[in-house]
């Protein structure tokens, strides 16, 4: 079967279709991926040989300042943020399709995976008559009625931009927050042990558990392992790039808070690894630009972390509650889920203290923690799952019978 895979390039979108992209290869059969940005050297440090297809489409534009304040604009400007919704989801829409559709006829696939805020992949499958299964990396449709983040209230914004592009398209869809729902197959990338049905409402997903990578997933850097004790670990991601990470006085918030815990602390600092206070930080703190996230995640105790939906998945996968501390877009919700289902707290980055911060992070340690406990369910429900592997032989049933397939 030929599968095409139209994703969004950012880490936190394009990493759980790794998985699903090496499994569908492993089993002979041929895959593209198509992106606005060329991804080529990432597929090849994940070992798949594939197409590659992508339109230039230059980033969204950068604000000139300190990254503190640009980081500070986006969080608090909503007028700002729509624009860089607009833009990423509507700026080059129709330069995407027409490119989209060039490359279904070039490649022919029998079924296309899409992302389901990729809204060209939906145009053009609809528009083509190609069955399409909308495989989102993101739980943002799971939110239950009610639940807000600045991803919907700038989505809501935007909803008549999106009514007039699909209508301009030809092309009807149904939506559940910025998810295109599929007629066909919707999947997302967790079990009910983490968001039961009766809190989230989901008639449209299928729950296939978390997407692991078949090896390497291309994004592993070298680390100084030699540099680990016996101590319990806490890891901290640095959050989702230059303008959506955590800034130096999150870092030193937790440095401080923890110096009392016993614990030892890995800090991924991103580009903020070069700068002076990262000299500065107390001696129980090991700090690196970029980190191995899952080899680190089964030496850790707990994470801190900024919510993405794959940081998330992978903590729970490994079994470990998580501090999370949303800077914005969905983020929020995965905060939510997490204390919904006891398995971690989430505070406001402005409301953090070190008082508040040894607190919630003392509780994630202790051996009586309920929260290690619920993650550690969570995970044995993870366990039974393989979503990339239960991903690729969906869409390969999809393919072959070109039926809806039921949702379960």
């Amino acid at each position: 079967m030929r599968v095409l895979l139209v994703a969004i390039p950012e880490p936190g979108h394009l990493n759980a279709l790794i998985g699903v992209a090496q499994h569908l290869t492993a089993n002979g059969h041929e895959i593209a991926f198509f992106t606005h940005d060329d991804i080529t050297p990432r597929l090849v440090r994940a070992q798949i040989e594939c197409p590659a297809f992508f339109i230039s489409q230059k980033p969204p534009p950068r604000i000139a300042g300190p990254r503190t304040r640009a980081l500070g604009r986006i969080l608090n400007d909503p007028a700002w943020r729509t624009k860089w919704f607009y833009y990423l989801m509507f700026g080059k829409l129709d330069a995407q399709i027409k490119r989209l559709r060039e490359v279904i006829e070039e490649f022919r696939p029998d079924v296309i995976s899409v992302d389901p805020m990729a809204y060209a992949g939906v145009i053009a499958a609809e528009q083509l008559g190609i069955p399409w299964a909308a495989v989102s990396p993101l739980l943002s449709s799971l939110a239950p009625p009610g639940w807000d983040c600045p991803m919907f209230e700038a989505l809501r914004e935007l909803e008549s931009v999106r009514a007039q592009a699909f209508a301009k398209h030809g092309v009807e869809a149904t939506f559940r927050a910025g998810d295109a729902i599929s007629p066909w197959l919707n999947v997302v990338f967790t079990t009910e042990a983490f968001i039961p049905r009766e809190l989230s409402g989901n008639l449209h997903a299928t729950h296939v558990g978390p997407s692991r990578p078949r090896g390497r997933r291309g994004d592993e850097p070298d680390f100084p392992w030699d540099r680990l004790t016996d101590a319990p670990l806490i890891y901290m991601a640095y959050g989702a790039g230059a303008q959506l990470s955590f800034d130096s006085q999150l870092f030193t918030t937790i440095a401080e808070a923890t110096q009392t815990l016993g614990a030892q602390v890995v800090m991924s600092l991103g580009d903020l690894a070069s700068e002076p206070f990262a000299r500065d930080l107390p001696a129980h703190v090991v700090t690196v630009p970029f980190a191995p996230q899952r080899a680190l995640l089964a030496r850790a105790t707990a994470m801190v972390g900024h919510g993405g939906a794959n940081s998330v998945m992978e903590s729970l996968d490994a079994g470990r509650p998580s501090l999370i501390l949303p800077l914005t877009h969905e983020q929020p919700l995965q905060g939510r889920f997490l204390e919904a289902a006891g398995a971690g707290f989430h505070v406001a980055p402005a409301e953090l203290t070190p008082v508040n911060a040894l607190d919630l992070l003392g509780r994630l340690l202790a051996a009586s923690s309920s929260q290690r406990a619920r993650a550690a369910e969570i995970s044995e429900s993870y366990a039974a799952r393989d979503g990339a592997i239960t991903t690729s032989e969906l869409l390969v049933q999809l393919a072959k019978s070109r039926a809806p397939i039921p949702v379960t």
